[in-house]
Parts: C-alpha cells; structure tokens; sequence
C-alpha cells in the first residue's frame, strides 16, 4: 500500500510541475521549451527529472539551470526536423570544482560537451546521422548534465533548419587532405570569422601555424549565405579527432548582429 500511495504522489507532483514543452509553434519546430513554465518533478516522463542539486528559475532573457547535477525529459524527435538547437546567453561559474554542460539525446550520435569554459551562443547539433531516427515523431529520452555552473537558456528544441549550419563534405577528415568547412546561415552576413577548440578545457586550436584569425569566404551566387574556409590538415596536437572533440564557433555578422553558433565535430578528424 505504501508504495502504490508513494507511486501516486510522484506522479500527482509530475503532473502539477510539468514543463510546458510547445509543439509545433511554427512550420520549422517541432518542439521549443522556452522555460516560461519549466518546473523540475522526480520523474522524466511528464517533467523535467532531476538528479543531484538542479534547481530553475526565471530571467529576464530565458530561464536559469544549475548548479550541478542532471535532469532529462522525454521529448519528440523526427527526421523531418534534424536540428537540435538551444540558446547559452549567460554562464555564471558555481564553486571551484569540475565545470562544464554536456548534452546526450541517446540516439547513438555521442555525448556532446563543453569543459572549463562554456561558451555564450546557439549550439546547434545535427541529428542526420542518427539511424534511430525515423519519419513519424516518437518520443526520446534527451538530459543535460550542468557541473559548478549556473546557465541561463534561452530557448531549446528541435528543428527543421537552424539559423546556421555547418558541413564538412565528408564523412572524416582524413590526415594530409584539405579539409574544407561550409557555414550556411539563415540571413545574408557580412562576415564569418571561425575559432576552434578542444572540447576538454577548451584550449585553442591552432588550425594554420601563425595565423589567429580564421575568416571565411563567401561562395558566389549564394548571396552571402554560404561561406567557406579550407586548410591544410595534417592533425592537431592534443586532440584525438574523435566525434565530439572539437569545437567550432562561428562568429556570425550581419547587418543587425554579432552572433556566435557553436558546433561539434561531428565526422571524425584522421589522426
């Protein structure tokens, strides 16, 4: 008896906190959470669930998690809508222990994180080579894993197209070849400038020898929405190339904003 009453209670909170997850709002998303109603319950099923300390509350620009521990939910995931994005505007570091945010959606595409800095911009992953994945939506088991940090979101889901993308040509990068990056954006830019990172403490990498910033070019007939960089790769010092590895953040300029995405590897990168 006393665990059917516990069972029942558990779900009768679930129910009473769930987080008002909005499906498709737009013909581009299939679902956003923008944390206006987000609450955190025992169970993932109809809420937000929560291991550790994991704690949520409103801001003036989205909604704030941390400071340590994990929490996950059941959300829709499709092959029409092959873009995962969500939206870092503030990190505010929490004690002096391990900091960092990763991000798993379970569908065998790996864990994507960041360690020791976590970058301010949009993350976008793409779900494409995801094999689980199928036409009709059904519902997956996503989490974030949030140490020593406090992060404020302004929005996550899934979606048809991001508002700026990148491809490789490849499926790896292979050791001696010229590796070439496109970055698609959603509006005309004016400008592209790429960095990139080890994932793990987030040291930079030095892509060219001698050279700090790393500009793209536009692709003619594009309209300033596709832009390419290439270089020389023979392998970078440190880094395994592994999926997940490396970090590109792609500073975005147009003639109403600076904005930075920020991208995985997501092919591997030869050693």
């Amino acid at each position: 008896m006393n665990k059917i009453v516990s069972t029942i209670a558990a779900v009768a909170v679930c129910a009473a906190v769930s987080a008002e997850i909005v499906k498709n709002p737009d013909p581009n998303t299939l679902w956003i959470e923008n944390g206006k109603n987000i609450k955190l319950g025992p169970t993932p099923r109809k809420c937000w669930g929560i291991k550790g300390n994991i704690k949520s509350s409103s801001a003036e620009n989205g909604f704030k998690l941390g400071p340590a521990g994990t929490l996950g939910t059941y959300v829709s995931v499709s092959k029409q809508y092959p873009w995962y994005c969500f939206k870092v505007v503030s990190v505010e570091r929490a004690g002096s222990g391990y900091h960092a945010l990763s991000t798993n959606l379970n569908l065998d595409i790996g864990i994507f994180s960041v360690v020791s800095k976590i970058p301010k911009g949009i993350y976008c992953i793409s779900l494409e080579g995801a094999k689980k994945l199928k036409e009709k939506p059904f519902d997956n088991y996503m989490r974030f894993d949030i140490h020593s940090a406090n992060i404020t979101f302004e929005y996550l889901g899934m979606f048809k197209e991001p508002p700026c993308k990148i491809s490789f040509g490849s499926a790896v990068i292979k050791k001696g070849s010229n590796a070439t990056i496109t970055i698609t954006t959603k509006e005309p830019a004016e400008m592209v400038q790429l960095k990139f990172y080890k994932s793990y403490t987030m040291p930079a990498i030095n892509v060219i020898p001698g050279v700090k910033r790393y500009l793209a070019k536009p692709v003619d007939g594009k309209g300033n929405k596709e832009w390419t960089f290439s270089f020389p790769y023979n392998g970078f010092k440190g880094v395994d190339g592994k999926i997940g590895s490396i970090v590109i953040e792609a500073v975005v300029e147009t003639k109403d904003e600076v904005q930075s995405y920020i991208f995985f590897n997501q092919i591997p990168f030869e050693q």
